[in-house]
């Protein structure tokens, strides 16, 4: 294991450890809803001052917006681990980090052995593990699930289906890793991903649906009975929910602006997203009940920062 403190890399990230600080819910701020009454923890990449770092938001009636990263990479696609103990994701120079968000210690993965891009985490039920997709010399075609053993660091590939896999999302369950599957991309005009969905006990994959669209952004309500994922097949991105024992299908977004990175909340009443709806990529949550759709934009006061890559605990 190599430590970010001890970075004898060029390409290694320099996280700021412990948190870079707590911020204040400026005046700027348009929060969802009283943010005290968001549950949970929201992790999420944002800009601010340049580049894309990574902040996380409190809820369960004691807000707090922590700053976690401030390097001159990008930080993208964070994953928080069932417990919200951990905290993965990948960085622009193609590596992935783990900052254990309990103890204030945090570490680069060495995966020397596997040049390319890493992207895309997303962690076991025991959080023991990440599910992750590596682009191999970083060719999109050539792009792997491999499962990565955070004790070890040794990998393995769970899959023997050639082409590209992206986008996994462990099920809460351990049993199971939803991804999208590249069918198809120059010689169709398109990029066609459809979903997949993978047993760990048997090795087998079979496709969820067929849709001949872009797809991808796979997120797992908590019960895991639901999927929710962002997909083209209507025309323009918007959000979709896949019930996973019925195959019932269902919209959730119709704009004409970009939905994508859906994530539920940890009791599964609401479902937040990212969207340039408003003219910026934002988070915006949705109640499941009543279907309303309200902009959360906790970093309002610093400026008209855009938003990417949201996940929820």
């Amino acid at each position: 294991m190599k430590h970010i403190e001890n970075m004898n890399k060029p390409r290694r990230v320099a996280v700021s450890w412990p948190l870079v600080g707590c911020l204040m819910l400026g005046a700027g701020a348009v929060p969802a809803q009283d943010p005290s009454e968001l549950p949970g923890t929201l992790v999420f990449a944002a800009t601010v001052d340049g580049n894309w770092d990574l902040f996380s938001w409190q809820g369960d009636r004691r807000p707090q917006l922590a700053r976690l990263t401030e390097t001159p990479y990008d930080e993208k696609s964070p994953a928080l681990s069932n417990d919200r103990k951990l905290l993965a994701f990948a960085t622009s120079a193609g590596e992935l980090a783990v900052l254990d968000l309990e103890r204030g210690t945090s570490r680069v993965l060495d995966l020397g052995d596997y040049p390319g891009h890493w992207d895309f985490p997303s962690f076991s039920a025991d959080s023991r593990a990440l599910v992750c997709t590596y682009f191999e010399g970083d060719a999109r075609d050539r792009a792997r699930l491999v499962i990565l053993d955070l004790e070890t660091e040794n990998v393995r590939f769970p899959l023997a289906q050639p082409g590209p896999q992206v986008s996994p999302a462990w099920s809460p369950d351990g049993g199971a890793i939803v991804y999208a599957y590249g069918h198809c991309s120059d010689a169709c005009g398109a990029i066609i991903q459809e979903p997949w969905l993978v047993s760990l006990a048997t090795g087998k994959a079979r496709q969820l649906l067929m849709t001949g669209a872009h797809t991808g952004g796979f997120a797992w309500d908590a019960a895991g009975e639901r999927i929710g994922f962002v997909s083209d097949q209507s025309g323009g991105f918007d959000i979709w929910l896949l019930r996973r024992e019925a195959d019932e299908l269902t919209r959730v977004t119709d704009h004409p602006g970009f939905d994508g990175s859906p994530t539920f909340s940890p009791g599964g009443g609401q479902l937040a997203f990212i969207s340039n709806r408003s003219g910026t990529s934002k988070i915006w949550i949705r109640d499941e009940d009543s279907g309303s759709v309200e902009l959360f934009d906790p970093l309002g006061s610093e400026g008209n920062a855009a938003y990417k890559d949201v996940d929820w605990k």
